[in-house]
């Protein structure tokens, strides 16, 4: 498996997550998770290469900066969420909140529902801040490729991709029940990333930005 010298920025997201993750977790383990390609979306994508896509590379470094991010995030998020132990209505939840965000027709959790929680639950305060986090970073993703659909698709995969990777973190320091329930979102977020990956191809031969 081929493997690059972490950055700055990657060393500290790694840091971090080794910390989140009870330092149960090696830093190496981390980081084979964290910066190694994903071989199985290089298979899906059949030897499709992502150099070129942008005219301006920048953007991509900067998707890929985010993405780091976003699987500490991630990472953060399904901690908080296993501990709650609604992990399977949080994720729904989220997942739901990011289709809106991109105009699908996803149903989020009622506002004021939340707001009630929130005033009185700890716990939901944090994995509300989380959340919020999670939001942030893919809005900024989306800003990054406008309204290229080629573009929007690579940014589906990325984003795809860094829950998968999340998972497999937790799954590391998760419990016989736990893994259980996070093999499961893996596997739904495996389903989105193929999905992402047949509709990136379909895409590929289109205008770049």
């Amino acid at each position: 498996m081929k493997q690059k010298i972490p950055s700055f920025e990657e060393f500290s997201n790694i840091n971090e997550i080794y910390h989140c993750l009870e330092c149960k977790v090696s830093v190496d383990e981390i980081e084979e998770v964290m910066i190694s390609e994903f071989l199985g979306l290089g298979r899906l994508l059949k030897g499709i290469s992502f150099k070129g896509i942008f005219k301006n590379p920048m953007s991509r470094k900067k998707i890929s900066k985010l993405k780091d991010e976003l699987i500490k995030a991630h990472v953060e998020l399904v901690k908080v969420a296993l501990d709650t132990g609604r992990f399977e209505k949080d994720m729904e939840d989220l997942d739901a909140k990011s289709q809106e965000r991109r105009g699908g027709s996803g149903k989020g959790i009622s506002g004021r529902g939340r707001d009630r929680s929130m005033r009185t639950d700890p716990m939901e305060q944090k994995k509300q801040a989380k959340e919020n986090k999670i939001s942030s970073i893919e809005t900024k993703m989306d800003l990054l490729v406008g309204d290229s659909e080629k573009l929007k698709n690579f940014v589906k995969l990325q984003k795809s991709e860094a829950k998968i990777k999340a998972s497999d973190l937790i799954m590391k320091i998760a419990d016989d029940e736990q893994k259980r329930i996070v093999k499961k979102y893996k596997e739904e977020k495996e389903k989105e990333l193929k999905q992402s990956a047949e509709d990136f191809e379909k895409e590929y031969d289109e205008d770049e930005v």
